[in-house]
């Protein structure tokens, strides 16, 4: 499989990070030059804040910005209710979202038309190659775990009542015999990567680490309020409790009226060679976990390169996912222990996160 596979699939349509600990790191710091990899839009429109003057979406992939275009788009343009029901957090029936997509024509590519008509206007939400794969592999869960116990996991009413049945005999032996079939390399490069996965350097296995992962997700957020859980456990989003954060009411508000007055640019590029030639500087860069797929050559220096393209006091968040780096931190200071809470309490705990701020050229 080509490297063109990543540039020309839609490999994410609705988040697989939650930005909300970028959001508020942004707002905290009044962000108005803002730096984001675009993935489906979706982690990268809740930046926008009251401060927002420019955001630039960054990504490989023009399909990918090809579909945040569309989001932009439905956000300027929808209610609350309507963006729920187009992207398909709620129901609406396919005739519907295709009479919808009609206003959007003129802004959007003959590929994406075309996308929308091969899924036969289904929840776009869904259309991701990340989100087709946790479907595929909720099949399993459910074979091995039981509709009766992920039945009972959904209806819990607190933490105390979801962790008695996470950590009963029944659940724990069936739930790490899955994770010993789906937590691997081989696995995940059928059904996403294509021989891109990540090339692990962590010192745990990979079984390990996706049981640390769901069991910090599962000792702080129910299944319905988290939208991780609910695709891994559920195949879709079933509670708007735990719905990303784009399409909860408040932030949806604050993204529509942000931009107004926020010019949104889309960059068809590699984020290091964009950053190389530009002379921009940014309040905020959020590099998603880009770096874990850099040589360790380019791991030690990234830092190096993006410093000319932030301000004095920006920040870059980095997430790591099964490969670290340590790269020079000349010029910069690690806060990322300021930020503990808010990462304890990001929504899918798959990743290492560093936040660092620039403190001098």
């Amino acid at each position: 499989m080509s490297k063109d596979f990543f540039l020309k699939s839609l490999n994410y349509s609705m988040a697989n990070e939650d930005s909300q600990l970028e959001r508020k790191i942004a707002s905290e710091m009044e962000s108005k030059i803002i730096l984001s990899v675009c993935g489906s839009g979706s982690r990268a429109f809740p930046l926008i804040i009251e401060s927002t003057e420019e955001l630039d979406l960054i990504d490989m992939s023009k399909t990918q910005l090809d579909f945040a275009k569309l989001r932009q788009k439905s956000f300027e343009k929808f209610t609350y209710e309507d963006f729920k029901e187009f992207w398909g957090y709620e129901q609406l029936e396919p005739k519907l979202r295709k009479e919808r997509f009609q206003n959007f024509i003129k802004e959007t590519s003959f590929e994406l038309e075309e996308l929308f008509i091969n899924e036969n206007w289904s929840e776009p939400i869904y259309y991701g190659g990340w989100e087709r794969t946790y479907q595929k592999l909720n099949k399993l869960v459910r074979i091995a775990v039981g509709n009766k116990r992920i039945d009972k996991l959904k209806n819990c009413k607190d933490l105390d009542q979801q962790l008695s049945i996470f950590h009963s005999f029944g659940f724990q032996v069936r739930w790490k015999a899955v994770l010993l079939v789906v937590g691997n390399r081989a696995l995940f490069n059928s059904l996403l990567y294509k021989g891109k996965f990540v090339e692990k350097n962590i010192d745990q296995s990979y079984v390990q680490f996706y049981v640390q992962a769901f069991e910090r997700l599962f000792n702080n957020k129910l299944l319905k309020d988290s939208y991780f859980l609910q695709m891994s456990f559920l195949g879709k989003i079933e509670f708007l409790s735990g719905v990303p954060i784009e399409a909860r009411k408040g932030t949806f508000q604050k993204v529509k009226e942000g931009l107004k007055k926020t010019k949104v640019s889309y960059i068809n590029q590699n984020i290091i060679e964009y950053l190389k030639e530009s002379k921009k500087k940014y309040d905020f860069i959020s590099i998603s976990d880009v770096p874990s797929y850099f040589d360790y050559e380019l791991g030690n220096k990234y830092l190096e390169i993006v410093k000319p393209n932030l301000k004095m006091g920006g920040v870059i968040v980095v997430r790591y996912y099964l490969k670290t780096h340590q790269p020079i931190e000349t010029g910069y200071r690690d806060v990322t222990n300021e930020y503990q809470g808010l990462i304890d309490d990001e929504g899918v705990q798959m990743y290492q996160i560093k936040i660092y701020k620039k403190i001098e050229d």
